[in-house]
């Protein structure tokens, strides 16, 4: 049933590399599942950017770990639990630590929870030896007033600190 007016087939095959192979974990909300603008989810933006990269020589695999409406923390507790269950460790792991759907009214007190997500993030990533961490920004949403947003920058600042302190790589998206 594959054609242009199809979307990707949500099919999951075990896939067995005579290469070395890179794999990529995203995890987070809607934006990272994106099925609002890829249904089946498979066919989101990290597939396509590890496509991009991707040769016969050397693969880049994506797992799209994106749950829309969840929290930050949810969607890296079942990350996580993946890789307490027994799960190959990705060799790059892209998390959102904060999302928009953790509190509808951003202050403080879920600031402290994000970064508290940011930091088990770090630690789950020295636990598993797993080379690369990217993490991506809180993005902007249209509910916040003035004073909500600027708690949402100084949360992308403090996480963009703690992520150069640590080695992890930041998703830049400007001025957000």
């Amino acid at each position: 049933t594959m054609s242009l007016a199809t979307t990707l087939q949500p099919v999951f095959p075990i896939v067995r590399f005579t290469v070395p192979a890179v794999s990529v974990w995203g995890v987070g909300d809607s934006t990272t599942q994106n099925a609002a603008q890829a249904e089946e989810g498979l066919s989101a933006w990290g597939y396509r950017a590890c496509m991009d990269v991707s040769t016969p020589t050397a693969p880049v695999v994506w797992a799209n770990m994106g749950a829309a409406s969840q929290t930050a923390a949810v969607a890296w507790a079942a990350a996580k639990a993946l890789l307490t269950a027994g799960a190959p460790a990705p060799t790059v792991l892209v998390v959102q630590p904060a999302s928009v759907n953790d509190d509808a009214t951003p202050d403080v007190r879920t600031r402290e929870d994000q970064l508290s997500t940011a930091l088990d993030v770090l630690a789950t990533a020295k636990q598993y030896s797993i080379p690369y961490v990217v993490w991506a920004p809180l993005m902007p949403y249209n509910t916040l007033n003035s004073a909500q947003d600027t708690i949402r920058k100084g949360t992308n600042t403090l996480m963009q600190s703690l992520a150069a302190s640590n080695g992890v790589f930041w998703l830049d998206f400007s001025d957000l």
